[in-house]
Protein backbone atom coordinates (compact mmCIF):
# COMPACT_ATOMS: atom_id res chain seq x y z
CA UNK A 1 0.00 0.00 0.00
CA UNK A 2 2.82 2.36 0.88
CA UNK A 3 4.63 1.74 -2.43
CA UNK A 4 1.38 2.39 -4.31
CA UNK A 5 1.07 5.82 -2.66
CA UNK A 6 4.68 6.65 -3.55
CA UNK A 7 4.11 5.59 -7.17
CA UNK A 8 0.93 7.64 -7.36
CA UNK A 9 2.69 10.67 -5.91
CA UNK A 10 5.52 10.28 -8.45
CA UNK A 11 3.06 10.16 -11.34
CA UNK A 12 1.22 13.25 -10.09
CA UNK A 13 4.52 15.10 -9.68
CA UNK A 14 5.52 14.26 -13.27
CA UNK A 15 2.16 15.49 -14.55
CA UNK A 16 2.51 18.75 -12.63
CA UNK A 17 6.02 19.36 -13.96
CA UNK A 18 5.01 18.65 -17.55
CA UNK A 19 2.00 20.97 -17.21
CA UNK A 20 4.08 23.82 -15.80
CA UNK A 21 6.82 23.38 -18.41
CA UNK A 22 4.30 23.35 -21.24
CA UNK A 23 3.76 27.10 -21.42
CA UNK A 24 4.20 28.02 -25.07
CA UNK A 25 2.39 30.27 -27.45
CA UNK A 26 -0.05 27.99 -29.23
CA UNK A 27 -2.44 29.97 -31.36
CA UNK A 28 -5.48 28.88 -33.34
CA UNK A 29 -5.91 31.55 -36.01
CA UNK A 30 -9.33 31.57 -37.65
CA UNK A 31 -10.71 33.80 -40.36
CA UNK A 32 -13.83 33.37 -42.48
CA UNK A 33 -14.55 34.01 -46.13
CA UNK A 34 -17.64 34.08 -48.35
CA UNK A 35 -18.13 32.02 -51.48
CA UNK A 36 -20.98 31.39 -53.88
CA UNK A 37 -22.39 27.88 -53.86
CA UNK A 38 -24.42 26.61 -56.80
CA UNK A 39 -27.00 24.00 -55.81
CA UNK A 40 -28.06 21.10 -58.08
CA UNK A 41 -31.32 22.87 -58.95
CA UNK A 42 -29.36 25.90 -60.20
CA UNK A 43 -29.99 28.50 -57.51
CA UNK A 44 -27.02 30.16 -55.86
CA UNK A 45 -26.41 31.01 -52.23
CA UNK A 46 -23.61 32.78 -50.42
CA UNK A 47 -21.95 30.54 -47.85
CA UNK A 48 -19.34 31.23 -45.15
CA UNK A 49 -16.32 29.00 -44.73
CA UNK A 50 -13.89 28.92 -41.78
CA UNK A 51 -10.19 29.10 -42.62
CA UNK A 52 -8.32 27.81 -39.52
CA UNK A 53 -4.54 27.71 -39.04
CA UNK A 54 -2.69 26.24 -36.06
CA UNK A 55 0.42 28.23 -35.20
CA UNK A 56 2.98 27.91 -32.42
CA UNK A 57 5.62 30.43 -31.42
CA UNK A 58 8.21 28.77 -29.20
CA UNK A 59 9.72 32.12 -28.18
CA UNK A 60 6.67 32.88 -26.05
CA UNK A 61 7.22 31.21 -22.71
CA UNK A 62 5.87 33.49 -19.99
CA UNK A 63 2.24 33.61 -18.95
CA UNK A 64 2.51 37.37 -18.46
CA UNK A 65 3.42 37.96 -22.12
CA UNK A 66 0.72 35.58 -23.32
CA UNK A 67 -1.89 37.34 -21.19
CA UNK A 68 -0.77 40.59 -22.80
CA UNK A 69 -1.67 39.04 -26.17
CA UNK A 70 -5.21 38.40 -24.94
CA UNK A 71 -5.51 41.96 -23.68
CA UNK A 72 -3.86 43.91 -26.53
CA UNK A 73 -4.19 41.82 -29.72
CA UNK A 74 -7.18 43.82 -30.96
CA UNK A 75 -5.28 47.09 -30.58
CA UNK A 76 -2.16 45.73 -32.26
CA UNK A 77 -4.23 44.57 -35.25
CA UNK A 78 -6.34 47.74 -35.57
CA UNK A 79 -9.31 45.69 -34.32
CA UNK A 80 -9.06 43.23 -37.21
CA UNK A 81 -8.64 40.33 -34.75
CA UNK A 82 -9.62 39.34 -31.22
CA UNK A 83 -7.67 36.98 -28.97
CA UNK A 84 -9.13 34.75 -26.27
CA UNK A 85 -7.60 32.09 -24.05
CA UNK A 86 -9.02 28.59 -23.79
CA UNK A 87 -7.05 26.12 -21.63
CA UNK A 88 -3.46 26.42 -22.83
CA UNK A 89 -4.30 27.64 -26.33
CA UNK A 90 -5.01 31.11 -27.60
CA UNK A 91 -7.73 31.66 -30.19
CA UNK A 92 -7.14 34.53 -32.59
CA UNK A 93 -10.29 35.22 -34.57
CA UNK A 94 -10.82 37.68 -37.38
CA UNK A 95 -13.58 40.21 -36.80
CA UNK A 96 -14.50 40.39 -40.51
CA UNK A 97 -15.74 37.91 -43.10
CA UNK A 98 -13.51 38.26 -46.15
CA UNK A 99 -14.64 38.22 -49.78
CA UNK A 100 -12.49 35.27 -50.88
CA UNK A 101 -10.08 32.65 -49.60
CA UNK A 102 -6.99 34.62 -50.70
CA UNK A 103 -8.01 37.56 -48.52
CA UNK A 104 -8.66 35.16 -45.65
CA UNK A 105 -5.21 33.57 -46.06
CA UNK A 106 -3.63 37.03 -46.13
CA UNK A 107 -5.43 37.90 -42.88
CA UNK A 108 -4.07 34.74 -41.26
CA UNK A 109 -0.56 35.75 -42.37
CA UNK A 110 -1.05 39.20 -40.83
CA UNK A 111 -2.05 37.56 -37.55
CA UNK A 112 1.14 35.45 -37.62
CA UNK A 113 3.22 38.58 -38.29
CA UNK A 114 1.61 40.35 -35.32
CA UNK A 115 2.37 37.35 -33.09
CA UNK A 116 5.99 37.22 -34.26
CA UNK A 117 6.59 40.95 -33.94
CA UNK A 118 5.24 41.10 -30.39
CA UNK A 119 6.96 37.87 -29.33
CA UNK A 120 10.29 39.68 -29.68
CA UNK A 121 9.29 42.04 -26.86
CA UNK A 122 9.57 39.29 -24.24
Amino acid sequence: MYSFKIALFAVLALLAVSTIADVTGRFNIVSKYKYTKTHPDGHKTTEEQRNPVAYENKKLKSDKTLEKFVKDFGTWSNHEFTCTKKARQYNVEAAHVYDNKDASNAANQRAKQIINSHAKEE
